[in-house]
């Protein structure tokens, strides 16, 4: 109670243990609705996660040198042929820019996919992870415009997707049906996040 008072009167009393460290690694992965097995439906569920990623990335005001794409098959069904792959993909510079860590990630998924398999499962990963501001600038290939441009256009996209709410301004190349996506049927409504769900009392 009395470091709330304190706090009010505008005392700082927050531990440094109490502050939230910046993720180092950020992971967004979903298993399938349905089993997928074309390269375009795969592009659009992994073009999709990574902007997930890239998006909790710039809320934390970091930026990652590394990204990772893997992609998988039902383990559990031992009558079916397994396939599993992964790879990294290395930056040419540490990023926050969704369009540009969408392509590092789909160049690696075309890389390790196969046809003749039924995938469940699709992640991307992001590592490498450091402040935004201590990023070295290119000596001998100044990109200053293009950065600025593009810092410019992820603050737009976060902030309409803020607004109107996520997935609302998006890439084309995350896909518009995503009938791949996780079946949702069995998820808790949201009563404390959408007034259409809110719980009535009777």
């Amino acid at each position: 109670m009395e470091r709330t008072v304190r706090e009010l009167r505008g005392e700082s009393c927050l531990e440094l243990s109490d502050i939230t460290p910046a993720k180092q690694q950020i992971i967004s992965s979903r298993s399938f609705g349905r089993y997928v097995t074309s390269l375009p439906e795969l592009e659009e569920a992994v073009s999709s996660y990574m902007s997930r990623a890239a998006e909790k990335l710039r809320r934390q005001q970091s930026v990652a040198a590394t990204a990772y794409v893997y992609i998988r098959t039902n383990p559990h069904k031992d009558n079916e042929p397994q396939y599993g792959p992964g790879l990294m993909i290395g930056l040419p510079k540490p990023t926050d820019d969704t369009m540009r860590l969408v392509e590092a990630v789909l160049l690696g998924l075309r890389q390790i996919y196969r046809e003749g398999f039924r995938y469940q499962k699709a992640g991307v990963m992001l590592s490498d992870i450091t402040p935004a501001g201590i990023v070295q600038g290119e000596l001998f290939t100044p990109d200053l415009l293009r950065s600025s441009s593009h810092a410019k256009l992820m603050a737009t996209l976060d902030q309409v997707n803020l607004k109107m709410g996520r997935g609302a301004l998006r890439l084309a190349s995350d896909g518009v049906g995503q009938s791949w996506q996780m079946k949702r049927g069995n998820v808790s409504p949201g009563y404390m996040t959408k007034w259409s769900e809110l719980a009535e009392v009777r």
